[in-house]
């Protein structure tokens, strides 16, 4: 029986191979090698967690007989070319890199390989295509990045989705930096249905969406991203939450950049918010009204400083369900909620006065808040340490 790298390991760990027993075996041909042995030992690739079956006079009946039997006592030649050629790599000037990259994917796989289909396999292609990404930008050959990464595409398509995320995000960026917002939304589109396997780096190309001011772009992927993250096992629930958070306010703000007046009444603008619900009890409809009209500027409220008085009661020991169960009992944090007000009404006057798109306002406001919330959160901390620290009298 074959194994690829990025087959399950035949220890039966149920990790991959690469990321198991990939290297133990390698070091075993090394040793093997060192220290040769008559007749010569064979090193079985198979699930068969008994590793006793290391014979040379073929008394193997216990062993499955499909299993296929490798030579121990040579190294394998292929890996040992591909870590010489990544020292190469790494000592090479920019255009013998791009040669070695084309040079690589033509190959051909280690036969300790056989799910490859060329020299590469998904983290040489990463640790490759990541330096190329910075070279490219460097000599102001973008589009010369997203060439050799059509070229992984079609030579190993397998390669190419290992890496998809990354690949996409890193061509998303060329994209927005070139003025080719058509083509910064096709691929965002593609990217949108995987987002879950990369959340952070999902969030960090809607923030590069964002601030180029690609807004229907940047809904219709939220739209696409929303069911696989909804239903993610991997993002905690309390990320899942914001995220909702994000895409209502997302949605809202679109609404208002095509000319709309946001209003829980309007069944159309209604709509759009209910596609992130899901029929969700917790939704705060009130509060999301009072936001909207924090946005529109039919809030005026007169803020005193007694609104602001915020306590953030800080339990590391919790883990992330038992603080969200936590957080929807308890009673809203006034202080938070007045912040989030504010900061929402500056989305307004920066509109209204100074011109700024919503979504960039968006961005200012986020930060903004996200800076004063953990300058009270450092505080709260500062705080509770210092009453640990007292001793009775």
């Amino acid at each position: 029986m074959n194994i690829g790298r990025n087959d399950l390991c035949h220890c039966g760990s149920g990790k991959k191979y690469k990321k198991c027993c990939l290297s133990k075996d390698e070091e075993a041909v090394r040793q093997d090698a060192a220290n040769p042995r008559a007749p010569i030992p064979l090193r079985l690739i198979s699930p068969d967690r008994d590793c006793s079956h290391r014979s040379g006079d073929g008394d193997c009946s216990h062993v499955p007989p499909d299993a296929t039997f490798i030579p121990v006592s040579e190294p394998d030649p292929y890996f040992e070319a591909w870590e010489k050629r990544w020292e190469k790599f790494e000592a090479a000037d920019y255009e013998e890199q791009i040669a070695l990259f084309t040079q690589t994917l033509n190959d051909l796989p280690s036969p300790l390989t056989p799910a490859l289909v060329s020299g590469i396999d998904d983290e040489m292609a990463f640790r490759m295509l990541n330096e190329l990404f910075y070279q490219t930008i460097e000599h102001d050959e973008r589009d010369r990045f997203d060439s050799l990464t059509e070229i992984l595409r079609e030579r190993d398509p397998q390669g190419y989705q290992e890496n998809a995320y990354f690949i996409l995000a890193w061509r998303i960026t060329n994209a927005l930096v070139s003025g080719r917002y058509d083509l910064a939304a096709a691929l965002i589109r593609k990217l949108a249905p995987i987002a879950h396997r990369a959340f952070e780096i999902w969030n960090q190309v809607r923030e590069r969406m964002a601030y180029y001011g690609q807004l229907p772009a940047l809904v219709e992927a939220m739209r696409l991203s929303w069911p696989s993250i909804r239903d993610s096992n991997e993002i905690k629930p309390l990320a899942i939450s914001d995220y909702r958070g994000g895409c209502v306010h997302t949605e809202t703000l679109n609404y208002l950049e095509e000319g709309g007046e946001p209003r829980l009444e309007d069944p159309a603008f209604l709509e759009r918010l209910r596609f992130y619900m899901d029929d969700d009890e917790n939704f705060d409809y009130a509060q999301q009204t009072l936001w909207i009209d924090c946005l529109t500027g039919r809030n005026n409220h007169h803020w005193t400083s007694d609104d602001f008085k915020i306590e953030l009661h800080i339990q590391p020991q919790r883990n992330d369900e038992e603080t969200f169960k936590t957080l929807l009992a308890s009673e809203p944090n006034y202080g938070l909620l007045h912040l989030s007000e504010l900061t929402a009404r500056f989305i307004h006057y920066l509109h209204k006065e100074e011109g700024t798109s919503y979504v960039k306002a968006e961005l200012a406001r986020d930060e903004i808040y996200t800076r004063l919330v953990a300058m009270f959160r450092i505080n709260e901390l500062d705080k509770n340490s210092r009453g640990l620290r007292r001793r009775p009298k």
